[in-house]
């Protein structure tokens, strides 16, 4: 093995086009491909790790120098005493998860457009089929349409959007296309274009009441741990709706929880949770007025080229000592 060469660990699949691709542009690195896709000893003298390390082993980062993760948070990486100890550079895979957006969307029309409640009548058809074969519509749909409430509209409604990252811009961008006022809420709360007005965290208690629709779109980290608590659900109208596709830590599920049961919010998009997976008997698959994804907001089928690319990007900054993109700040863990 070339020991002369820094260390590349690859433990994300790439195509053999994009690899060879990779080695003729970087000849200064060795480039290793995991066999397990994942860190082993034998990879502790890695430079580079793209993909989930292995915290054990880069106990002090003495060998690596920079991890590429690639999801839009890492905050596994990022919370543990080898990252906030240590001195290498850990990155994101932040601004490929516009996904996570139209999932956010999606999650949001199934509530007020009531698809969710719908589709809970599929399945139930008193003239059933072969097992295994797909099962229509119970025609009862047509009488509970009759008996429903009409569907909502988004049109001159106000949504709250917790984080302006990427995806939450781009969640601010679609609402705005659909006629909602937004209101968006980050850390220092600095002005973005998608949003009509910005606040600091510190701001959030006093804009909550404005609020019909709630979006949260928050890392994991110990200043979003709970950030969502009882005190702040009670501040919602009781029309608000509650999305969440960032991390489960940011939201008192106990608490969310009783205040769907107890109607003192009116329903909840979530796609994730804490723990996950959520708990088969959890009383959230039983509520009428929740709509659940098992944490895939940010799926997509070219996920793998998408991080790859990023990653390449990043090597460019690395190999001429620019600045990393999406790098990771210690002491925020985000």
């Amino acid at each position: 093995m070339d020991s002369a060469r820094p260390k590349i660990l690859m433990c994300l699949p790439v195509t053999a086009a994009e690899l060879d691709k990779a080695r003729r542009e970087f000849p200064q690195f060795l480039w290793v491909p995991s066999e397990k896709g994942r860190m082993e000893p034998q990879h502790a003298d890695a430079a580079i790790v793209y993909g989930p390390p292995r915290l054990d082993l880069i106990e002090g980062a003495t060998a690596v120098k920079w991890v590429q993760s690639t999801s839009a948070g890492a905050e596994k990486i990022a919370r543990s005493p080898q990252f906030q100890k240590g001195s290498f550079a850990l990155t994101t895979a932040a601004g490929m998860h516009d996904s996570c957006a139209e999932h956010a969307l999606a999650l949001l029309l199934a509530l007020t457009r009531q698809v969710a409640w719908y589709a809970r009548f599929s399945g139930e058809d008193r003239h059933a089929g072969k097992p295994g074969e797909p099962k229509p519509y119970d025609h009862g749909i047509w009488a509970a349409r009759k008996n429903n409430p009409a569907p909502r509209v988004l049109s001159g409604s106000t949504l709250g959007v917790l984080g302006l990252g990427a995806i939450g811009r781009r969640v601010a961008a679609a609402a705005r296309a659909l006629g909602m006022r937004v209101i968006g809420v980050s850390y220092y709360g600095r002005p973005v274009a998608e949003a009509d007005e910005t606040y600091p965290i510190a701001e959030l208690d006093a804009q909550l009441p404005r609020f019909d629709v709630l979006v949260l779109v928050l890392p994991s980290s110990p200043e979003t741990d709970g950030l969502l608590d009882a005190a702040r659900i009670a501040k919602l109208p009781k029309h608000a709706l509650v999305v969440n596709v960032g991390r489960g830590n940011a939201v008192d599920q106990l608490a969310l929880l009783r205040a769907l049961t107890e109607g003192r919010i009116a329903g909840a998009g979530l796609d994730v949770f804490e723990p996950e997976p959520l708990p088969a008997d959890s009383p959230f698959y039983t509520l009428p007025n929740v709509v659940i994804t098992p944490h895939v907001g940010g799926n997509r089928p070219d996920y793998n080229e998408r991080a790859f690319e990023i990653f390449v990007d990043n090597l460019r900054r690395y190999v001429k000592g620019d600045p990393l993109r999406h790098e990771v700040e210690r002491g925020r863990a985000y």
